[in-house]
């Protein structure tokens, strides 16, 4: 409530002060604020303030609506609801807590943003607004969907990072190497105890003891090209013959030089060789 002046102008020395004017007093008394001892009061109406109010302690506020600008070096809040521009040096929510009411709304964090916790952002995310922003992980990151990554693309800082892709990769459009590009190879034993490494579109035979034939055991519907190869040997050359499902063949004549042969597969059949190297 707002408290009236008793006697405009004050009393003068010797007037009296009349019953009324101390019944009133005596009423609005209870319902001041003591700021000495502190205490909890009921308020039925809105407290308004059009000056500025400072307070060098903590403010508590249960529930609080402000409408203007809101300076503060710390504040403890339950439940804030701010309409206007609001600065806050340190702010502490102890429950859950709303940021903007509409898709129209926007949080702008001027400093550095520290979430000791887990985030949970939902609808469309951008993070930086411009090409010299930059976004960090340190940790390791999960993504549960799809991830579209517009524009230049930079995997690793260093030649001695690895990038590992275990599931299918599709290209849809030629990829350029601009280092070697090593296939990732598992070995094997054929019939004659030849080991031998392989790649699903890769098999390479060491140098052989022995003229051999080998064949390709695959319909190609899981491949469709192959590369085999037979490494030089500086000893006694040995020859290869490779045979693939339907007529295609190869022989390697063994020598001193690494020789390799590309098969493709036109969903019926191998064909073949394309090239020989």
């Amino acid at each position: 409530m707002s408290f009236s002046a008793i006697k405009l102008g004050g009393w003068a020395f010797g007037e009296i002060l009349t019953s009324a004017q101390m019944n009133y007093v005596n009423g609005a008394l209870p319902q001041a604020i003591d700021g000495a001892g502190g205490g909890t009061y009921a308020n039925v109406a809105e407290i308004h303030l059009t000056g500025d109010f400072a307070c060098d302690g903590v403010v508590t506020f249960d529930n609080c609506t402000l409408s203007g600008a809101l300076v503060a070096a710390a504040a403890t809040l339950s439940a804030l609801t701010v309409s206007g521009a609001t600065a806050l040096t340190s702010l502490t929510v102890d429950d859950n807590t709303t940021l903007g009411s509409s898709g129209a709304d926007t949080v702008h964090a001027l400093g550095p943003v520290t979430l000791d916790s887990t985030l949970l952002v939902k609808g469309n995310t951008t993070l930086g607004d411009s090409g010299s922003d930059t976004v960090e992980i340190t940790g390791p990151a999960t993504l549960d969907s799809t991830l579209l990554v517009k524009g230049n693309t930079t995997l690793g800082d260093a030649s001695s990072d690895t990038v590992s892709v275990v599931a299918t990769a599709t290209f849809s459009e030629l990829p350029v190497f601009s280092g070697g590009l090593a296939w990732r190879q598992t070995t094997g034993t054929d019939a004659a105890g030849v080991t031998y490494s392989a790649h699903y579109n890769f098999i390479r035979w060491p140098p052989l003891g022995t003229n051999r034939t080998a064949t390709i055991d695959t319909d190609g519907s899981g491949n469709r090209f192959m590369f085999v190869a037979l490494d030089g040997t500086g000893g006694t050359p040995h020859d290869l013959t490779v045979n693939f499902p339907g007529g295609a063949t190869i022989t390697f004549t063994g020598g001193a030089s690494s020789q390799c042969a590309l098969f493709i597969h036109n969903g019926t059949q191998w064909l073949g060789p394309i090239f020989k190297a």
